[in-house]
């Protein structure tokens, strides 16, 4: 489990394949092991499952989710929906700002001309 990647998955699909593997292990456990065994190797299983997935992340998710340190994979899933959502956010907020800027500058080319004089005439008082 240890060289799952999210590479172009999507948050959602990555975490689909780290939990079907967690599935596959803990039920191999389950049926081979008694009780006992198989309950240890299980949690072992989770614990894995957890650091595979965020090891696994982009990076930009990674860092965050390392530092929260999540207790199941349920709510390690949704802080990195949480995470992913507030990038993706930023981004078009970013995205947005400099479209306008661009714009402003071809409608009001003189205004823009005219702001950047305007501290210059003022120096000379």
């Amino acid at each position: 489990m240890g060289t799952l990647r999210q590479g172009s998955l999507s948050l959602l699909q990555y975490y689909d394949e780290v939990e079907r593997k967690l599935i596959l292990l803990t039920n191999k456990a389950t049926m081979t092991y008694e009780a006992s065994a198989a309950q240890v190797l299980c949690e072992k299983f989770r614990d894995d499952a957890l650091r595979v997935f965020i090891s696994g992340l982009k990076r930009s998710l990674t860092d965050v989710l390392f530092g929260a340190k999540p207790k199941d994979m349920p709510s390690e899933l949704a802080l990195a929906q949480e995470v992913e959502a507030n990038h993706d956010r930023y981004t078009f907020a970013s995205s947005f700002a400099r479209s306008q800027e661009d714009r402003e500058k071809k409608q009001f080319p003189k205004a823009q001309e005219r702001q950047q004089a305007a501290p210059h005439a003022n120096s000379q008082y």
